[in-house]
């Protein structure tokens, strides 16, 4: 009787062992994709802050000093050709409807 009690408990901490392992494990992947999406946030945040001060002089905002703008104009490249790509395909609405106004 106490033999067969040792083998169950034994197969119960097994059991919860491998159960505690895998728990570890999820948790862990968990974490990871979760850090993974918060540094593709903030890098996409601190692009769009760095993009605002290098060109916020065409929304009226203070205008970078120009060592500096073209210092880093290469390191915007990708994202300046995008900037140039949306606004070929952008359309002025109230121009529309000004227009059709007469």
């Amino acid at each position: 009787m106490r033999g067969n009690l040792r083998k169950i408990l034994e197969g119960v901490a097994w059991v919860v062992k491998g159960m505690l392992k895998e728990l570890r494990k999820a948790t862990l992947g968990v974490m990871i994709a979760s850090a993974t999406d918060m540094l593709k946030l903030e890098h996409d945040e601190l692009e769009a802050a760095f993009l605002t001060v290098l060109l916020g002089s065409l929304a009226g905002m203070p205008l970078a000093p120009p060592g500096l703008a073209l210092e880093v104009a290469p390191l915007v490249k990708d994202e300046l050709a995008i900037m140039i790509e949306r606004h070929a395909f952008m359309h002025d609405a109230l121009a529309e409807y000004a227009s059709m106004s007469g």
